[in-house]
């Protein structure tokens, strides 16, 4: 590790990012890092059974917006037999239409091959999609796909469907909609300020045969988010909260259907 934390700093690195990763039976130190080559950002990351490897570059269409794309891979050397994973992203806006969309699949569940990572392997993607009718009323709608969810309800494959309507008016802004995974729940959001101090809240609950709650409160440079499922209709029930300051972030998570918590310390140094 000192070896490619010194490759990184000499060669004009973005960010080096130390950590360590805990789950039962489990703990890694983990190394993230990533530098310009070129037009282009290349990134590493490394656990001690497990590399992957990514590459990154964006389109710029001047005042009207830009779209950031990429792809990564990993290989988990812990696995029996070799275990990989790749996927392809894209994500920003032109005008009025906000863009993102993932396409990747794993060949082992996707925690065994990175840190923080869902415990679930197959396909996955995700699709989403925002148009702004004027400067306060917004349309979203996102279409994922997940493979197996060992323990969940959600048996196989997964298909999930959302649409929403954001309306800004006041200083803050109001999300509503409907969504579909399974069975169907209710979508509501807020995000604004409370009271002069700046601390912003971002809040989201889904309601319904999926149902979680999302929580977020940042203020300058700390950030807190915090979610939990409600477990209504034998959904399992899952929870995960995290902190950043600065260059110091803490995350920690539990999930009940798999029997599994996670705690990941992680620093980031940044270089000019």
């Amino acid at each position: 590790m000192a070896v490619v934390a010194h490759v990184l700093a000499t060669s004009q690195a973005q960010s080096l990012t130390v950590g360590l990763f805990a789950s039962p039976g489990y703990i890694s130190p983990t190394l993230e890092g990533s530098l310009e080559l070129g037009g282009f950002s290349l990134s590493a990351r490394l656990k001690r059974d497990s590399l992957g490897l990514g590459v990154e570059d964006d389109l710029e269409f001047g005042p009207a917006g830009r779209f950031v794309f990429g792809a990564r891979g990993d290989l988990g050397f812990g696995l029996q037999p070799l275990g990989w994973g790749a996927e392809a992203y894209l994500r920003g806006s032109l005008a009025q239409v906000g863009l993102e969309a993932r396409v990747g699949y794993a060949s082992a569940p996707r925690a065994a091959l990175w840190a923080g990572e869902r415990n679930f392997g197959g396909f996955a993607g995700n699709l989403g999609a925002s148009y702004r009718l004027d400067p306060n009323h917004t349309l979203r709608a996102s279409l994922a796909y997940a493979g197996d969810v060992p323990g969940a309800i959600f048996q196989a494959s997964t298909l999930g469907l959302e649409g929403a309507w954001a309306l800004r008016e006041g200083g803050a802004t109001y999300l509503a909609g409907l969504g579909y995974r399974v069975g169907a729940y209710a979508l509501l959001g807020w995000r604004g300020e409370l009271g002069e101090e700046g601390t912003l809240l971002d809040a989201t609950l889904r309601l319904g045969w999926v149902s979680r709650l999302e929580l977020g409160l940042f203020q300058e440079e700390l950030r807190l988010r915090l979610m939990s499922t409600i477990p209504l209709g034998g959904v399992p029930f899952e929870a995960a909260a995290s902190l950043e300051g600065q260059n110091l972030r803490g995350e920690v998570s539990y999930d009940n259907g798999n029997q599994r918590w996670t705690v990941w310390l992680r620093y980031t140094f940044s270089f000019d």
